[in-house]
């Protein structure tokens, strides 16, 4: 009975995403770069991108997994598109049934709680929305909880072959994630600290864990420097987390209770009233949960995972948002270790209050995940698309008149990605005085930017801007250039503008 009602979830989940997503998965700007390098390596020209528009280099900002398996699917006969779709609904399924899976192993006693786990995940919209683009995070969700659940069962009863399938699982994960390094250190962490095992066997188990889990990324990471690419596509530089990134935090978490329609505040106070539930139940007071592998595994996953966050955004990508997708992880476990700790206090026998109480939450929980998730369905099919495959931009003017240009004009646009996914025009990034990442002035900008003029003058140049790129705030706009390059405004549209080359202002801007 239990597995057919989390089946019968898993499918109505599948089903919804199909139906919202039938005509294309949502290709956000990192997806045109997943979807770029799977076609890329379909095609026999290995894990590649073309960022400067020409020339291909080697994938190196994202690790290697979901675009490698975004190529398998391809070379099965879909289309690249196609195969992100079919890869994002399958995997819904199966991030749905490993949640049941996760809640059934965590409280063995409460047998209906696995069908609320499934039921709560796959009517969650930010679930939905996350498996509806073409996006790396459902495959690491599968893989890292498909880890960390391994691992749990290795560390109750000690399976040689239990930890040495989660510390492939985990390595697979990182090899999909640069934050599955979360994944390693809970696992150390966790075998460090489970108790009743010796000292020795404890760190022979962290030790063999670890150099399992890290040894594929490390490779991929050493490749990129012997191959003359940087390790991760990323700098080093302080830049510590702002205000602003913690109120996208805080919105995050009202996303997560009932869409956002209960304000900043409650959501925080919700949020805070299932920590303390989940705390008080990892202390014992109800079922003594820190001992048992799984809550204790989990437990220990999210602040790792937190931490690593911050120490990224803080020292290697400033840009990084902490919004639903970023934070997905922290949603699952969370879900799971909110429930086994209300389902513990349930069976505690405590007063009734306690019953009604997590009864009415539950429903509240299921009643708003499920209607705002029907009502971004219908909003999702009716959009045709989510992101550059929306029908705003692909019946956008401005990226009809840029596939009008000759085939041997050569683009610079604040949205390179939107042209090559929408088009298959080559396009290159305009110039930013800013890194986004480190938020410190770039020192290249201005041989850029002479380099740029070289191009003005020696061939037909389009420099194209979009209006609803309002998120890349340190590219410079065609009236910025116009002071330094000889270029003009040859035509204002819609949604966008185009600028060319102005030959009586080449003598007269600055260089």
């Amino acid at each position: 009975m239990v597995s057919g009602l989390v089946g019968f979830a898993a499918l109505a989940g599948m089903l919804v995403l199909a139906h919202a997503t039938r005509h294309g998965i949502g290709i956000a700007p990192d997806s045109v770069s997943y979807l770029e390098a799977a076609r890329n390596l379909a095609a026999g020209r290995g894990l590649t991108t073309a960022e400067d528009g020409a020339e291909l280099r080697p994938l190196t900002r994202f690790p290697p997994l979901y675009p490698a398996v975004l190529a398998a699917v391809i070379r099965l006969g879909s289309e690249p598109l196609d195969a992100a779709r079919i890869l994002g609904v399958a995997l819904l399924g199966a991030n749905v049934v490993l949640a049941a899976l996760l809640a059934a192993r965590c409280a063995p006693g409460a047998r209906r709680l696995p069908v609320v786990a499934a039921l709560l995940l796959a009517s969650s919209s930010e679930i939905a929305v996350l498996h509806g683009t073409a996006l790396s995070e459902p495959l690491f969700l599968l893989l890292g909880f498909s880890g960390l659940l391994l691992l749990s069962l290795h560390l109750e009863t000690p399976k040689p072959l239990a930890l040495v399938a989660a510390s492939l699982l985990i390595a697979l994960a990182f090899l999909t994630r640069y934050l599955g390094g979360a994944l390693v250190a809970t696992g150390i962490l966790a075998c460090l600290l489970a108790p009743g095992a010796r000292l020795q066997r404890r760190i022979t188990n962290a030790a063999a864990f670890a150099t399992v889990a890290t040894l594929p990324i490390a490779v991929w990471v050493l490749g990129n420097r012997l191959g003359g690419a940087s390790a991760t596509g990323r700098r080093f530089a302080f830049h510590p987390i702002d205000a602003d990134a913690i109120s996208v935090a805080i919105a995050s978490v009202g996303e997560w209770l009932l869409g956002g329609q209960i304000g900043a505040v409650p959501a925080g106070l919700l949020a805070a009233g299932l920590l303390l539930c989940i705390l008080n139940w990892l202390a014992g007071g109800t079922a003594r949960a820190w001992r048992a592998a799984l809550p204790r595994t989990l437990a220990l996953f999210v602040p790792c995972y937190l931490l690593l966050l911050l120490a990224s955004i803080s020292f290697f990508d400033a840009a990084t948002p902490l919004n639903g997708r970023i934070l997905s992880p922290v949603l699952v476990a969370g879900l799971v270790l909110a429930l086994c700790a209300v389902a513990a206090r349930i069976r505690s026998g405590q007063s009734r209050l306690h019953v009604i109480l997590a009864a009415g939450l539950a429903l509240i929980f299921s009643l708003g995940w499920a209607r705002e998730t029907s009502q971004w369905a219908r909003e999702r099919a009716a959009a045709g698309g989510a992101g550059f495959a929306s029908l705003g931009w692909r019946r956008s003017e401005t990226v009809r008149r840029v596939a009008e240009l000759p085939a041997s004009s050569l683009i610079y646009s604040n949205a390179r990605d939107a042209i090559l996914i929408l088009t298959g025009r080559p396009t290159r990034w305009l110039p930013a005085p800013v890194d986004a990442e480190t938020r410190l002035p770039r020192p290249g900008y201005a041989a850029e930017l002479e380099a740029m003029r070289a191009d003005l003058r020696a061939r037909e140049v389009s420099l194209v801007w979009f209006d609803r790129v309002s998120w890349r705030w340190y590219l410079p706009s065609g009236a910025d250039l116009s002071q330094r390059l000889p270029i003009r405004r040859e035509a204002r549209l819609p949604d966008g503008e185009i600028w060319g080359y102005d030959p009586s202002r080449d003598a007269t801007t600055p260089r």
